[in-house]
């Protein structure tokens, strides 16, 4: 058996890059629409007995179910970006290295993602302070 080859460092960040840009686009999606809907359930529900961490909890449920319903539809508008092929084998994806990228690749996407998906609360907060 071979030993194998090192990926180079432009292959482990476009493999990164590969993994990392749809976290951008889930972790947006899944931040939003779980404030969008947890703040329309606190709004409407309170008066029921709902509680801010129930509302949110629930919001969270109904990110979950968007991000099951349109995950595929977010996978193949990734694919279509035409990110750069990371050119990796099978038997490199192995690699403590490559796993290690991939790790990082979706941490940073995920919060990239999960931070441009808090916009909401601007639009959210200013709603609030009116009601005040």
């Amino acid at each position: 058996e071979t030993p194998l080859e090192p990926p180079s460092f432009r292959r482990l960040y476009l493999f990164a890059l590969s993994i990392g840009v749809p976290f951008i686009g889930f972790g947006f999606m899944d931040n939003s629409i779980m404030l969008i809907s947890g703040e329309a359930i606190d709004h409407y529900m309170s008066n029921f007995g709902f509680g801010g961490l129930a509302s949110a909890a629930l919001g969270n449920i109904v990110a979950a179910w968007v991000a099951c319903t349109f995950g595929r539809v977010l996978d193949h508008f990734f694919e279509t970006l035409g990110l750069p092929p990371h050119g990796l084998s099978a038997a490199q994806h192995k690699l403590p290295a490559v796993r290690m990228c991939a790790l990082g690749g979706s941490i940073v996407g995920i919060t990239i993602g999960m931070t441009l998906g808090m916009f909401p609360l601007f639009l959210l907060g200013d709603e609030k302070k009116e009601t005040q």
